[in-house]
């Protein structure tokens, strides 16, 4: 028996227990048994919302720490912080490979796209520093 959320509240991490795991049906799992292919660190994590847990496509990206991300759909100060998640930087990027740039971000770096346009660097502001989560 598995217990899911209804359907106005599932993610793409809630997994379907009623069928065997693969890479192809639940992607967003596969560094669990995978070896890890990134340049970054596995523990790594980003700050993401609801709206990208629910299969929108990350639009805004920044790299605040060398193992932490802030990967929102839409506009990251426009996110309430009860819709605001922290989830392994793995999960999302199996589940989207377009995230790949985010992974040559330096520290304090950003980038943002729309409507499936490619990536755009961010301008840094001098004296730039992180927002509050």
């Amino acid at each position: 028996m598995q217990i899911l959320p209804d359907i106005g509240h599932t993610t793409l991490d809630v997994p379907d227990a009623g069928i065997q795991w693969n890479p192809a049906s639940a992607p967003i799992w596969r560094y669990i048994k995978e070896p890890w292919p990134f340049s970054v660190p596995p523990t790594s994590h980003a700050v993401t919302d609801l709206d990208a847990l629910r299969g929108s496509p990350v639009t805004e990206a920044c790299r605040w720490e060398e193992d932490y991300w802030e990967l929102f759909a839409g506009a990251g100060p426009d996110v309430p912080n009860e819709e605001k998640r922290v989830v392994g930087l793995g999960m999302l990027l199996a589940v989207d490979p377009s995230l790949a740039p985010i992974l040559d971000l330096k520290v304090g770096d950003g980038i943002w796209r729309e409507d499936g346009l490619p990536w755009q660097t961010w301008v840094r502001r001098e004296g730039a520093e992180k927002p509050p989560a």
